[in-house]
């Protein structure tokens, strides 16, 4: 559908669930989760919903262990449009941060951000796209506000007991 408005058009056909698609900066891209393939991973594609793409991969698609998660949710694009930040939940359940490059065509394996035994829920980038600022929680706990430098990969906890929702306003 166009942003005034319009005809609603379907961009993927299929009987997986895609789901938490988000737009490029420039409005060329989209980035989804999608379970198409046994479970959930990155996929990208045109704003017209061709070349839909794997971005992700999953340790049981690589032999060098490097990425352990079961599953990638809840893309979100830098704002220059060069990279997508997601959420993955390793084997042991705890959701860490990854990012993937949004430029290169095919599954890659992402780079870790965080490396905790917290789970990592509503992340956004800065405006800027220098840093992450990210809900994160143990098991029973409230959730507690992080930033994460990408250049200095330093998670810094600036506020405890959040709940959700985090902004850069």
């Amino acid at each position: 559908m166009a942003a005034g408005g319009g005809t609603e058009r379907r961009l993927t056909n299929n009987d997986a669930h895609d789901d938490w698609a988000t737009f490029s900066p420039d409005g060329s891209e989209i980035a989804f989760e999608s379970n198409r393939e046994g479970r959930s991973e990155i996929f990208t594609m045109s704003a017209t919903g061709a070349a839909q793409t794997r971005l992700t991969v999953t340790i049981r698609e690589i032999s060098t262990g490097v990425f352990t998660a079961r599953a990638s949710k809840r893309p979100i694009f830098s704002p220059d449009g060069s990279r997508i930040l997601f959420q993955a939940p390793l084997d042991d359940d705890v959701g860490q941060l990854y990012t993937s490059d949004a430029t290169v065509e095919g599954p890659q394996v992402p780079t870790r951000l965080t490396f905790n035994n917290l789970v990592e829920v509503d992340f956004l980038w800065a405006p800027d796209g220098t840093e992450v600022l990210y809900v994160a929680f143990a098991e029973g706990e409230d959730g507690r506000l992080f930033t994460l430098g990408l250049e200095s990969a330093r998670a810094v906890q600036i506020l405890t007991q959040v709940a959700s929702r985090p902004s850069w306003r």
